[in-house]
């Protein structure tokens, strides 16, 4: 619409919007009719015609509301138009919209992947559709983690890199990224999951409750209990005993039954350190030993000297050493002899170990001598026997044997014979045949004799015996006979026959 002298024509924008924003429009004039037609369009589209005529300053005036800015309002350009003929062109003002729009996709990569604890892990959470563009959180729980990320922005894209160790407590929480504009209250859109951290098996292992640890005894049935933390699940459960796997032996009491150990009627043979293992596919976790203290009465101890070699009117000191648990022992000994049995009570004790001194005054007093002890869990089954018999020199050796021989050495083996009631030691001589010298004298306290330094090539007479505090055996005698050393070959000592 052309301008004519007797009008003046202005428009201008309220530029105030929100989510349900409204402009205003407002043509003024001085003079001239009719009265201008105030309306709003949009792409040659009528968006609205409803302006009113205000007194006060002599002007028409249209206010736009919009409903809902959608995403198709960024960068609309809406234009108001004033016109009062079809002649002239319309006065007109155009406004573009610059619209905050909510963050619309949110995307974590690698989506739900297991984690394993302790193991860095790199995740990249995308955002795209905000503008501004968005800002980019990552939370583990109610804790945002604000350490170990490098964040990026391209036209509305915000990129976020995070890089994190988890932990095993971290399985199951819930683990989000969270995109929002900081211009939209409430515009926050995320993506999340309850994290799955794998790890290997942590195991511990205590004793059932039926009994605390110090209170068990021979005879009792106990259990184990292994107690499994793991994710995965775990695919292999093994039980040890001193170092030895366990395996399920219902014959010996030995029951297995998944993560549970029993231990039926018990005895000393099941004293020591016990553990446990379990494995899944992130690795193999070892419980802590517990030992298991089996309380049990006295019994023999394997190593005693069992036979003592006295004379008459002679002292003999007649040590009893037992095993037990608990050690505070209450001994006797008794003398058996003829189908007589004589209290003995001249013995000392001392913790786990007696000694009896007993005195034969005639030849009917060598015999068998008994100890035995008792304790809080009970009376020794079998007793510890003593042989008590009159002391004399040993017997002679038995079956001894050049088992090697060298240019210089010779090994030598016999078997004992009776030690006459006493200690004894075992000797051997080496005496060379031709010249009648004794070339070795070696005694030990085990008939196993291995002779060095002997010449090469040389016939030997041995003589071994075993001595005790009465005396010697009667000798034994054999023959050897140290091998030839060998001599060195030179060139002229070779004929070569083709």
């Amino acid at each position: 619409m052309g301008r004519s002298e007797n009008k003046s024509w202005y428009i201008y924008d309220s530029g105030q919007y929100t989510t349900q924003p409204s402009v205003n429009c407002t043509a003024g004039y001085r003079s001239g009719k009719p009265r201008p037609a105030v309306t709003w369009w949009r792409d040659y589209a009528l968006l609205d015609d409803t302006y009113t005529f205000v007194t006060g300053d002599n002007s028409v005036r249209n206010e736009l509301e919009i409903e809902e800015l959608r995403r198709n309002d960024l960068l609309a350009v809406l234009q108001c138009q004033a016109s009062n003929n079809n002649i002239t062109v319309p006065a007109s003002v155009s406004i573009t919209l610059d619209v905050n729009l909510k963050p619309l996709i949110v995307r974590v990569e690698p989506h739900k992947r297991h984690l394993s604890a302790d193991k860095e892990a790199e995740l990249k959470c995308t955002t795209s559709g905000s503008r501004p563009p968005a800002m980019i959180t990552w939370w583990k729980g109610s804790k945002e983690l604000k350490t170990g990320r490098t964040d990026s922005q391209t036209g509305d894209s915000t990129v976020s890199i995070l890089r994190f160790v988890p932990s095993v407590e971290d399985n199951g929480k819930y683990f989000s990224c969270r995109a929002h504009n900081p211009v939209i209250p409430g515009s926050a859109k995320e993506e999340g999951w309850n994290l799955e951290v794998f790890y290997a098996p942590q195991v511990t292992l205590q004793l059932g409750s039926t009994f605390r640890q110090g209170e068990v005894k021979e005879g009792n049935d106990v259990f184990f209990e292994c107690n499994i933390r793991a994710n995965p699940w775990v695919t292999e459960i093994s039980w040890y005993f001193e170092g030895r796997e366990l395996r399920t032996n219902t014959s010996a009491g030995i029951i297995i039954s998944n993560q549970t150990l029993v231990l039926q009627n018990i005895n000393r043979t099941s004293r020591g350190n016990y553990r446990c293992s379990a494995a899944n596919a992130d690795g193999v976790g070892t419980s802590n030993e517990v030992f298991l203290r089996v309380k049990y009465a006295p019994v023999c101890n394997t190593n005693l000297r069992r036979v003592y070699g006295v004379g008459r009117l002679e002292a003999v000191r007649v040590l009893c050493e037992l095993e037990a648990d608990p050690p505070n022992l209450e001994f006797h000994w008794r003398f058996n002899v003829s189908e007589r049995n004589l209290d003995i009570t001249d013995f000392t004790s001392s913790g786990k170990e007696s000694i009896a001194t007993y005195v034969p005054h005639t030849d009917d007093e060598y015999g068998t001598l008994s100890c035995w002890a008792t304790n809080e869990v009970g009376w020794q089954k079998e007793p510890c026997l003593f042989a008590i018999v009159p002391a004399g020199p040993p017997e002679a050796l038995l079956n001894c044997t050049v088992v090697n021989h060298t240019e210089n050495s010779i090994h030598v083996d016999c078997l004992e014979g009776y030690n006459g009631g006493l200690p004894q030691m075992f000797t051997i001589e080496v005496y060379d045949i031709e010249l009648g010298k004794l070339r070795s004298n070696v005694t030990l306290a085990q008939p196993s004799f291995i002779i060095q330094g002997l010449p090469s090539n040389t016939a030997l007479h041995l003589v071994v015996y075993a001595s005790n505090g009465k005396g010697r055996s009667p000798i034994y005698t054999l023959a050897a006979t140290t091998l030839q050393r060998a001599e060195k070959l030179t060139g002229k000592d070779f004929i070569l026959f083709l």
